[in-house]
């Protein structure tokens, strides 16, 4: 049986809320497959919001989030303007 303050809890909770929520965790983090792709910030965000999704209550909201992104990139990349975080 845990003897653990009640604080202590609730920091533990409020600590997994913001360093790895459950729709953080599947498997493989997300942000640490985006690492091992060495993907920039643009594309890294559309992975996340993708992958993330189904997770949060709102897949809607985060597809179009990412279809932001995605539609972002793709003017970026039209005009030859690379963002700085890419490559």
């Amino acid at each position: 049986m845990t003897t653990e303050a009640p604080e202590n809890l609730l920091e533990d909770s409020l600590d997994k809320d913001v360093n790895h929520p459950d729709h953080y965790t599947k498997g493989i983090e997300v942000t640490d497959f985006i690492s091992s792709w060495q993907m920039d910030w643009f594309r890294g965000n559309i992975i996340k919001y993708i992958v993330r999704c189904p997770f949060k209550g709102n897949d809607i909201k985060d597809l179009k989030k990412a279809r932001w992104y995605i539609d972002d990139l793709i003017k970026r990349l039209e005009r030859d303007e690379l963002p700085s975080s890419c490559y």
